[in-house]
């Protein structure tokens, strides 16, 4: 028997693997979903989105260090860790609502939504691990910089005292 096919509103059709698939391609390259299923406009607003975001992360590192004082680093980095986590699975979730396939069989349902949820905390999990160790590497490095100043070098003895 052959996978249930689907059409969408730009008059592709797709079987629940490949929207799947092109979901999975989603959380790589933001708007193919949405441009898969005939919705030109969003998939190119999310994939700009996406290039400014990008531009935004190589750019910004530049003048960061003096824009925020020390002990407000890691809550920045945790608030932008976390949206960003959220806002990745968010995507996911409407790729997948881009494209999927009409009412399954209960068994087809929970695979498809499973293999979506997997996606969703596979794209999630990096971010808030971030923000989960913001702070304990800040006090590291905090306190690793109060005993040796920079400009400072470190106090070693000599391994050779004569």
């Amino acid at each position: 028997m052959a996978a249930p096919r689907f059409r969408l509103a730009g008059g592709r059709t797709f079987t629940l693997g490949e929207a799947l698939l092109v979901t999975a391609a989603s959380a790589v390259v933001p708007g193919i979903a949405h441009r898969r299923a005939g919705r030109r406009r969003t998939g190119a607003a999310l994939l700009a989105g996406y290039a400014a975001v990008l531009l935004l992360a190589a750019v910004l590192p530049t003048g960061l260090p003096h824009a925020l004082s020390p002990p407000d680093r890691p809550a920045a980095t945790t608030a932008v860790s976390v949206a960003m986590a959220v806002a990745w699975a968010t995507l996911i979730l409407s790729s997948y609502l881009a494209v999927r396939p009409p009412p399954m069989r209960p068994a087809g349902r929970a695979a498809a939504g499973t293999m979506v949820a997997v996606l969703c905390a596979l794209a999630a999990a990096p971010p808030l691990l971030l923000a989960r160790h913001a702070h304990p590497y800040s006090v590291v490095v905090s306190d690793a910089l109060a005993r040796h100043p920079p400009g400072r070098p470190p106090a070693v003895p000599d391994p050779c005292p004569i």
